[in-house]
């Protein structure tokens, strides 16, 4: 097999002087090559998206329309359920074009209706004894600001006990244990980033997607995809939802990295000095992230560089996590501000961008 092209910042596993192999890396660096062929988009960030989808059960892509989120969704999907009928289901969301009109509460109570007995089934189907070691993905296509802070923010906060009780038109008299097994993603068209619900941010990556338009497409490749076997059993073996897990993970990986994870608790500080609320959840969640960044094998999957890699988790991790937690009390404190862009100026291209546009 010839080498495939993937950007210099994700490590391959071939070539003249290869890395040890690596499933995870195989799967991660088809994704990147698969995406790329159909959307102008770094190698970053689409990692960044599989990463994020490893860190939480649910994920929602956030930016312009025809951005080319959902062809990376479907993509995602594709691969992690090994393509088999059934394992997938592209819901819509609410119908935008309808407003206005006279029938559009009927039309938004219909595929309300819909999607609830889709997702439902899913749940039922994924939670089977005999698929519980196979990946089952949801996507809502086009949802609205409404059902981001409705819909995913409600059923964030069921998660969050482990069962859920009600999707939107429907009560069940027993909770359902949402499966582990199961990924729901959406995209939303809006460039907006600031969401600080605090249930929904619990439960779900909200990831900025902004296609390059500057940058080529991959070239359209004739090679025979990686023998890749069983891909969402290495999804499922390797993400980590749970932080003691994670904070293990992360202190064997980094704790030569003194000076990077010094940024991490810097920036904390400095919020706290500024007396920024900050809950037990964001550090949680970060690295949650953080050791989801690393493959089963401990290979970095966004630079193969341990400290690389880290500095690059590291900036998603502030960019998507932390910084849009705390936008509102940065964006009215203008020496807050500056203390943070100069922290963030070298190393964290995302963060610096998210700070400076606040």
């Amino acid at each position: 097999m010839t080498q495939m092209n993937f950007s210099s910042s994700i490590p391959s596993t071939r070539g003249p002087h290869p890395v040890e192999i690596d499933k995870e890396m195989d799967l991660v660096q088809y994704l990147v090559t698969q995406v790329q062929q159909q959307v102008r988009i770094d190698a970053l960030s689409v990692v960044n998206v599989y990463v994020a989808c490893k860190s939480k059960p649910l994920l929602v892509l956030t930016g312009p329309t025809r951005s080319g989120k959902l062809s990376c969704l479907h993509t995602l999907m594709s691969l992690l359920t090994s393509n088999v009928p059934g394992r997938t289901k592209t819901l819509m969301g609410h119908p935008w074009w309808a407003n206005g009109s006279g029938a559009s509460v009927f039309l938004i109570d219909a595929q309300t209706r819909i999607n609830t007995d889709i997702i439902l089934n899913m749940i039922d189907e994924a939670s089977q004894l005999e698929n519980r070691k196979k990946a089952y993905m949801i996507c809502m296509a086009s949802i609205s600001p409404g059902e981001l802070t409705t819909f995913f923010a409600n059923l964030a906060f069921q998660l969050n006990h482990g069962c859920v009780m009600a999707l939107p038109t429907f009560h069940l008299t027993e909770p359902l244990v949402f499966p582990l097994n199961l990924s729901l993603v959406a995209t939303l068209d809006t460039d907006w980033t600031n969401w600080t619900d605090n249930d929904l941010l619990s439960q779900t990556a909200l990831v900025p997607w902004q296609s390059d338009l500057s940058r080529p497409k991959a070239p359209a490749s004739n090679e025979i995809a990686p023998a890749i076997s069983l891909p969402e059993q290495i999804f499922l073996q390797s993400r980590i939802r749970n932080v003691q897990i994670a904070f293990r993970k992360l202190h064997r990986l980094t704790h030569h990295f003194s000076g990077e994870l010094a940024v991490l608790v810097g920036v904390m500080e400095e919020l706290r000095k500024f007396r920024v609320p900050l809950s037990d959840r964001l550090l949680k969640d970060m690295i949650i992230y953080l050791s989801n960044a690393w493959s089963q094998s401990d290979l970095g999957l966004f630079d193969i560089s341990h400290e690389r890699n880290l500095i690059i988790a590291l900036d998603f991790s502030f960019a998507q996590i932390l910084l849009p937690a705390t936008a509102r009390a940065i964006s009215n404190n203008s020496r807050l501000k500056e203390t943070l862009l100069k922290t963030l100026e070298r190393q964290f291209p995302q963060s610096f961008q998210y700070v400076g546009k606040l």
